[in-house]
């Protein structure tokens, strides 16, 4: 029933997914609780049943939602037998790495639950180039404090998922943390760059821990030089965030001017020594806006900014943008009447 309306409803809200998501939610809880013995067998079925509906195969959470609630009802050697085979059926495509690995995580859950160790263990090792596998792994490892495999694993991992940028980083997590947990600061350090140099502001703040203030303003100068030449930092959130930082509010006033429309979020820290820049950025931007503004809404934007500039003290500024506006586009009524809104102090 569900199936064919949630291929035609519009599901812009994510209302009816939701509604799916509580559903799975309330059988999971269901699944859980002292049910009596033919109940509990009924349910099992009916989830497999569901489960390999050929209208539910092609919606991948709902198997995996199906699978799980149905791990949880399995309660002897024949139900995980069967359960065992169905997933078996649905791990030999390992081009679906979406399905392969939450099928294969659940595999190894019902092995572990199923009291088969060996079983367990080979299915593990096995499947270790899965990285919610050798997560496991690493985090066993790290427990026991072993860093030095906790590295080779993340290492492996790295050199696994090399063409998958958010599971290298998760790895590269973990190198991090076994670096600072065993004081390993010249790795602790090296890595930390690495993610720098991926514009990663918070790994800059972690490096800048580590050193001294005579230390760290030894080497500043050169660190940001080196940084200055990647590619994509010119210009940047990132290299805006750093010069807030720094101070170096000089700096932070020539990159706005780059990418002028972060003014908003960095005009607290310009204001005091270069107010008139500041202003000037804002009038061009808006009427930059203004020329590509064709309806209300954008007309009221527009003048909340003004709005806001006057709010700055930047009265004078605001006065000359909205005579240019009104000469421009005095033909457009509805750009008129919200310009007309526009107070100024007097």
């Amino acid at each position: 029933i569900l199936i064919p309306a949630i291929i035609d409803v519009d599901d812009s809200s994510g209302s009816f997914s939701m509604t799916i998501d509580n559903a799975f939610r309330i059988l999971e809880r269901c699944s859980k609780s002292d049910l009596d013995v033919k109940l509990r067998k009924l349910f099992f079925k009916n989830c497999l049943r569901s489960m390999q509906n050929e209208k539910v195969e092609e919606w991948f959470d709902w198997q995996i939602e199906f699978i799980r609630i149905a791990v949880n009802l399995s309660n002897d050697k024949t139900e995980t037998d069967e359960l065992l085979k169905i997933i078996d059926s649905l791990i030999t495509d390992k081009d679906n790495s979406y399905l392969y690995n939450k099928m294969s995580m659940i595999k190894y859950e019902i092995l572990k639950k199923s009291g088969n160790k060996k079983d367990a263990e080979n299915f593990f090792n096995k499947n270790m180039n899965l990285p919610e596998f050798r997560k496991i792994a690493v985090e066993k490892a790290i427990k026991k404090k072993k860093y030095v495999e906790t590295e080779k694993l993340a290492f492996e991992g790295e050199k696994i998922n090399e063409d998958r940028t958010g599971i290298v980083n998760e790895w590269k997590e973990y190198r991090l943390l076994i670096y600072k947990q065993s004081n390993d600061m010249a790795k602790y350090r090296d890595l930390l760059k690495e993610f720098i140099f991926d514009r990663n502001f918070d790994s800059y703040i972690k490096l800048k821990k580590t050193y001294n203030k005579d230390q760290w303003k030894s080497i500043f100068s050169s660190f940001i030089e080196e940084l200055i030449k990647e590619e994509y930092v010119s210009g940047s959130v990132f290299l805006m965030d750093i010069y807030v930082e720094e101070n170096m509010i000089e700096e932070l006033l020539g990159e706005v001017k780059k990418n002028p429309i972060h003014i908003n979020d960095y005009e607290k820290h310009l204001l005091k020594n270069y107010s008139g820049d500041v202003y000037e950025i804002y009038k061009k931007n808006i009427l930059k806006e203004s020329s590509h503004a064709d309806k209300r809404s954008y007309y009221r934007r527009i003048c909340d900014t003004i709005k806001h500039l006057i709010k700055i003290n930047g009265h004078d500024a605001a006065g000359v943008i909205v005579d240019i506006l009104k000469e421009k586009y005095r033909n457009r009524k509805a750009f008129m009447d919200e310009l007309s809104k526009v107070k100024f102090k007097k």
